[in-house]
């Protein structure tokens, strides 16, 4: 994907979320509890999403379309040679995928003015910005050394820790597809045995 695009997907992206929250109409009130309901389903909703996602790039279905099928040769690749994830830059990933998320933001944008759809705002906003750093998330498990920011966040949960996902990576690859916290993990297991 040449830079210019990539560039011009993230910050279309940006600018969105900007937008979003400009319009919001929101001041701190009793349904600001329904606003982190909103984003804590969000944070779970994604999960389930990603979740959902690996597996179909793991799973060798044979109905597969071109796309899937190119999806799963890079993940099997990947489950080949796990490092080779930590070469990949930002914005080699984000600018392909960031217009993606687009509609989710262009809903957040319609319904940011109904105050007392805020919950279904942020949940919006959460999908759209966390699907979109899943792929960074995943490569952070990948690191010895990630940082304190991200060891924090895998400590309280809130992304996947490297132990968890590392597990993904032992023969026959059948389990933790998360690519953002593994909450889902019981729900998903059950659709899709």
């Amino acid at each position: 994907m040449l830079p210019g695009i990539i560039g011009v997907g993230l910050l279309f992206h940006l600018a969105m979320n900007l937008v979003v929250l400009a319009r919001l109409d929101y001041s701190i009130g009793w349904y600001s509890l329904l606003d982190l309901g909103g984003i804590v389903a969000g944070l779970y909703t994604t999960d389930l999403i990603s979740n959902f996602i690996h597996w179909l790039g793991d799973c060798d279905i044979p109905w597969k379309n071109r796309f899937l099928a190119r999806f799963h040769e890079l993940s099997m690749l990947h489950h080949k040679r796990p490092a080779d994830i930590l070469s990949l830059g930002f914005f080699h990933i984000k600018g392909n995928i960031a217009f993606f998320y687009s509609p989710q933001l262009f809903l957040a944008y319609l319904l940011a003015p109904i105050a007392s759809l805020s919950p279904l705002v942020f949940f919006l906003l959460v999908i759209s910005n966390l699907m979109l750093l899943a792929h960074s998330i995943h490569k952070a498990c990948h690191k010895k050394n990630a940082g304190a920011l991200l060891a924090w966040l895998q400590s309280m949960r809130l992304i996947i820790p490297t132990t968890y996902h590392l597990a993904h990576h032992a023969v026959p690859y059948n389990r933790n597809f998360a690519a953002i916290n593994g909450w889902s993990d019981p729900l998903f297991y059950r659709l899709v045995a």
